[in-house]
């Protein structure tokens, strides 16, 4: 099936520019200009991915992408930020709500559609991963466990609410402990990048997976001038 894109875009020729860009993927598109028939769209369409705009009339796309990520029908759906806001702050704050990928205005069509696709590719590797595995539950410490079927990280019996990429990102340094995994590595196996696209993208989403984590933080170890490493004990 075709990957479900929905671009909610209040300036109608930047909207449209978007849909054109993601033509030659064949992806079934849907627009909207308003952030509050954001969610109703969201709820009837069931995207794939999002791709959304900060500034938006009625609701803004950074509130937006909270309530998207704190939903748990539509935690784990795939966000490409598109804003005209490029200040790093701007760009850590987008990450730090859940976005997965975050594009500043004016940008290219083509960069665009490669960054929806590597967005699309992980979400798609991540079910892959866990529809192999037969076990729907790892435990991974005492109290905590990964969710294979809602690609998830529970506490306590209660859901973390991670985003496909915070997820992949936990699950790549689990499965691969006690090994220290270089920061390349991780760029290249969870966002599918040789390089980070930003210097902070993956600084910033191991701080929000730590936060997530709360009393389990300590699983995320940083090991200095090397990498990240899972901590299981």
């Amino acid at each position: 099936m075709k990957a479900k894109i929905l671009i909610i875009e209040d300036e109608q020729h930047i909207a449209e520019l978007i849909e054109l860009s993601l033509l030659p993927a064949g992806y079934e598109t849907q627009l909207v200009h308003h952030g509050l028939d954001a969610q109703k769209a969201i709820t009837q369409f069931k995207p794939d991915l999002v791709v959304l705009d900060w500034m938006l009339p009625g609701k803004e796309g950074i509130q937006i992408l909270k309530e998207l990520r704190e939903d748990s029908q539509s935690s784990d759906v795939g966000v490409l930020m598109l804003s005209a806001l490029d200040q790093v702050d701007n760009k850590v704050q987008g990450l730090e709500r859940g976005a997965d990928d975050y594009m500043a205005k004016p940008f290219s069509p083509k960069e665009l559609l490669l960054r929806v696709q590597a967005i699309l590719r992980r979400r798609e590797a991540t079910s892959s991963d866990t529809s192999e595995s037969n076990l729907n539950q790892v435990s991974c410490a005492d109290g905590a466990s990964f969710d294979r079927n809602k690609m998830d990280f529970i506490i306590d019996n209660e859901p973390a609410y991670l985003t496909i990429t915070e997820y992949k990102l936990l699950w790549y340094l689990f499965k691969k402990s006690p090994k220290i995994i270089t920061r390349d590595e991780l760029l290249k196996e969870v966002w599918g990048y040789s390089e980070g696209v930003y210097s902070r993208t993956l600084d910033t989403h191991i701080r929000r997976v730590r936060q997530k984590l709360g009393r389990f933080s300590h699983l995320v170890q940083t090991v200095r001038g090397e990498g990240y490493q899972w901590q299981s004990s």
